[in-house]
């Protein structure tokens, strides 16, 4: 009488099936560190508040009328961020204009 032993080599199925159970468990924890990082930093404002012709001060003036008031609807609020990342914008190239400029 013999008795048949599984093989103690794995199938190419199990093998595979560990491959992905490993590749979740690995992105699931990529994720989890991700999310646990946004979570727990915090916004450290170094200087004096921002002066009343800064984009930051229309920021706050925004939020402190949004705290008042209910919220905006979203698209307004996308329209003011898109309207205050062109200005920025626009700013910034002014002033590599202007840094070339006083250079030559």
């Amino acid at each position: 009488m013999s008795i048949v032993t599984p093989s103690l080599r794995p199938s190419a199925a199990s093998a595979i099936k560990k491959l992905i159970l490993g590749g979740r468990a690995l992105l699931l924890t990529a994720v989890s560190v991700g999310l646990l990082g946004c979570a727990t930093t915090q916004q450290i404002t170094d200087g004096p508040p921002p002066r009343p012709e800064t984009i930051e001060a229309l920021i706050y003036q925004w939020d402190a009328i949004e705290r008042r008031q209910k919220p905006a609807p979203d698209a307004y609020r996308d329209q003011y961020v898109a309207a205050l990342k062109a200005l920025s914008a626009s700013l910034a190239e002014t002033e590599k204009w202007r840094h070339r400029a006083e250079s030559q």
